[in-house]
């Protein structure tokens, strides 16, 4: 086990998706050379990886760089991220409602389905983000940092936005140089899109899908 460098639904010897089916805390700690938690192929097979888990505690994992979260219906608390993290991925956790600590090297964050998320990591922790995908976070809607989206930092290529009703205009901070992709899907803008980057090349503006 400390040689690991991928946890997945492999790892428990009988290829089941549904590992442990009445685990409320688990913790991970000292797997010095494990790369990647959980693949996301696995969580899209067959659906939740833990349907009772809670709380997941991370320690002294130096070289992990991607995180996929799937279908963890009850997952409240999440631990400081490792600060070698790479690629952060969310989805489906209908009972989380904060963040944990994101470390700077973060360069992807997908966020999808969040139905108890209430706000958006700060831009000092997202400062070398490269893409952000934020996806059906409804508890967003009413909250006054969305409508303008403050947090966006100087080094983001590419930024997905889907079905946020607040969001009323694509703010002055996309201006910046660096981004290549924008996509806007179902949200309502009430303003007309001005002030893009001079550098996009690609624009997506959708809808009804």
């Amino acid at each position: 086990m400390p040689k690991a460098k991928l946890l997945d639904n492999k790892f428990h010897g009988n290829g089941k998706v549904c590992l442990f089916p009445s685990l409320k805390v688990l913790e991970i700690e000292k797997l010095k050379v494990l790369k990647e938690w959980f693949d996301s192929a696995a969580a899209v097979e067959g659906g939740c990886l833990f349907p009772c888990l809670t709380k997941l505690y991370l320690s002294s994992l130096s070289s992990l760089l991607v995180i996929t979260i799937k279908y963890v219906p009850l997952l409240q608390e999440l631990p400081n991220l490792p600060s070698s993290l790479c690629n952060l991925e969310f989805m489906d956790l209908k009972s989380l409602q904060l963040l944990p600590n994101i470390p700077a090297s973060l360069e992807e964050l997908n966020l999808s389905d969040l139905k108890a998320l209430q706000c958006l990591p700060s831009s000092e922790s997202i400062s070398s983000l490269k893409r952000l995908h934020l996806i059906r976070i409804p508890l967003l809607n009413n909250v006054p940092q969305l409508q303008l989206l403050p947090n966006i930092p100087a080094s983001l290529v590419e930024l997905y936005l889907s079905d946020l009703k607040a969001l009323q205009c694509v703010p002055s901070s996309l201006s910046i140089s660096s981004l290549k992709k924008l996509h806007l899907i179902r949200i309502p803008l009430r303003k007309s899109l001005l002030d893009l980057p001079p550098g996009l090349k690609y624009l997506c503006c959708a809808w009804k899908i």
